[in-house]
């Protein structure tokens, strides 16, 4: 397991076999398409393979706004940051 923490204060555990699962591999491709459909498809995926059912309610919570909106923006810096910790626990393997 890779566990970290984002720059927000986000704390996560995460497989580090998910690597080579094949949905990840799709997912971060399709966040790369210029289909908007394929990137919101490709970033739902990544949240749930990231973090689960129960980290995604957290991560919600942890970017919610005063307003009470989830910013698509916040969301992908954090599930940037924890797919950076993934590269780099590959780096320092």
């Amino acid at each position: 397991m890779i566990r970290g923490t984002t720059s927000t204060g986000f704390t996560f555990e995460v497989n580090e076999g998910i690597r080579t699962d094949w949905r990840f591999v799709r997912a971060l491709s399709d966040i790369e398409s210029s289909d908007d459909t394929k990137v919101l498809a490709g970033t739902t995926a990544l949240v749930e393979l990231l973090v689960g059912a129960d980290g995604e309610k957290r991560l919600c919570d942890h970017i919610k706004t005063d307003e009470g909106l989830i910013p698509l923006k916040a969301l992908m810096a954090e599930i940037a940051e924890i797919i950076k910790a993934l590269r780099n626990d590959v780096k320092n393997s």
